[in-house]
């Protein structure tokens, strides 16, 4: 994780936390804690899964340079738009950190990987 956060400039949150995955018929809850306190609760839609590889991009600034690397994903996967759930973040160091403005309550676009890998290229500088 630390790695990571160093290798592609991704916001690192020190402390280990914990993940709840409740699935449902038609929806999907997560709820995350950060030691015993809550750091966020959502649930979405339920997508249909398929297995797939894909290749993504992920952008990110370093200061004034630009960044990019390249991400291979390999598992079950599910995307979908217009979502119709709802997302509450708690006064936690984790959002504070992380999202330090406003969070829309409402998801718009959610994809989600199970049963997979995810592999992190080379990072780019363009």
């Amino acid at each position: 994780r630390r790695i990571k956060a160093e290798r592609f400039h991704f916001p690192y949150h020190e402390e280990d936390i914990k993940a709840q995955f409740i699935e449902r018929e038609g929806r999907m809850r997560v709820r995350v804690f950060g030691g015993e306190e809550p750091v966020v609760d959502m649930s979405v839609t339920r997508g249909n899964w398929e297995t797939t590889t894909l290749l993504l991009q992920g952008y990110m600034m370093n200061g004034s340079e630009r960044l990019r690397t390249t991400l291979q994903i390999n598992g079950e996967y599910t995307v979908h738009e217009n979502e119709q759930g709802e997302m509450t973040l708690f006064p936690h160091p984790m959002i504070a950190k992380h999202f330090p403005g406003e969070v829309s309550a409402y998801p718009f676009r959610e994809t989600w990987l199970k049963n997979g890998t995810e592999v992190f290229y080379k990072l780019e500088t363009f």
